[in-house]
């Protein structure tokens, strides 16, 4: 399962289309809260660490700058807010879908 096309659709979803013609398309609040980063599965604040981790809190909207390809099994997602440590593989991406 590889991904033919990804864009991003008014900053609103992800869009996947998989070699396999299926398709996923996930909404950019429910992706940026789905980190499967070390720093968002733990819940640790960097800014206060006896509050709990909560990425949308942060005062920005789910934005994404920038998608790079993680060799043959991911998506690094760089976040406008800056957060771009999140390294989503491509089963995890497709079982966040609608």
């Amino acid at each position: 399962m590889n991904p033919v096309k990804i864009k991003v659709e008014d900053q609103k979803f992800l869009y996947i289309l998989w070699d396999d013609n299926s398709e996923t398309r996930i909404d950019l609040p429910t992706l940026r809260d789905a980190c499967p980063c070390a720093e968002c599965q733990t819940g640790k604040n960097p800014q206060n660490e006896n509050l709990p981790f909560k990425p949308l809190t942060l005062g920005k909207k789910a934005e994404i700058a920038d998608i790079k390809v993680v060799g043959n099994y991911a998506l690094n997602i760089f976040w406008k807010d800056g957060h771009h440590t999140g390294i989503y593989e491509y089963g995890y991406l497709k079982s966040l879908g609608m």
